[in-house]
């Protein structure tokens, strides 16, 4: 039987494997095409492992993440929220996370509840389960010269770094600033917070020519 020109390219993923005879008719029974290899990758529009560049290395670090946050016993995929409440969880995970940043006294449940109220702070945890694995702070205000947005305070706890939860509460407040109208967002960083530092100019951000100034106060009185 020659080949039917109405098949095109199909023709060649299909094999007759029988013919049975209905009618006078000749009717092949057609096998279904074998999978090839890569097609669960293609159908997704994901690389080949193997055969597309770094496609190898690309889920060799996906799968090992995978299984490393699986062993030290987080959920891989974390929540970010924009905090209304204040709960006693609440107060004791910040109470663990800030001194990883400063070592300034950690705020009280009053003064959580006073960032939270607050129409000019967004204030941000990423949690895991019950868990807070990291926390950010975003101011947004006007100005007369336009609306500002300035990203304080990020700290991400130190068994969890490197699962990209910096990256996450960053984008978050990034998205928050923009809804507010904010034409640009703004942050200090030390020298010192290299891994920070490389994250923050990986998601676009540039160092300024200016000069961060500070006057420390006195408590009053």
């Amino acid at each position: 039987m020659g080949r039917r020109p109405w098949l095109g390219r199909r023709a060649k993923s299909l094999r007759p494997v029988a013919t049975t005879h209905t009618g006078g008719f000749s009717s092949p029974h057609i096998e279904p095409p074998e999978p090839q290899p890569g097609a669960f990758y293609w159908a997704r529009g994901l690389p080949v492992p193997g055969r597309d560049g770094d496609a190898s290395r690309w889920f060799t670090v996906c799968f090992t993440r995978r299984r490393q946050a699986a062993a030290s016993g987080h959920n891989p995929l974390m929540q970010i929220e924009v905090v209304a409440t204040v709960s006693p969880e609440l107060v004791e995970g910040i109470a663990a996370l800030l001194p990883q940043l400063s070592s300034i006294s950690p705020p009280s449940a009053a003064e959580l509840a006073a960032i939270v109220d607050s129409p000019a702070t967004s204030f941000l945890v990423a949690r895991d389960g019950d868990s807070v694995l990291g926390t950010l702070t975003l101011a947004v205000f006007r100005i007369p010269t336009g609306v500002r947005a300035w990203i304080e305070d990020v700290v991400v706890d130190e068994s969890a770094r490197g699962r990209g939860i910096g990256e996450a509460l960053t984008m978050r407040a990034v998205e928050i600033a923009r809804d507010a109208g904010a034409r640009s967002v703004e942050l200090t960083s030390r020298p010192t917070r290299e891994a920070a530092n490389r994250l923050y100019r990986r998601l676009g951000f540039e160092e300024r020519e200016t000069n961060v100034l500070r006057l420390t106060l006195e408590p009053v009185a």
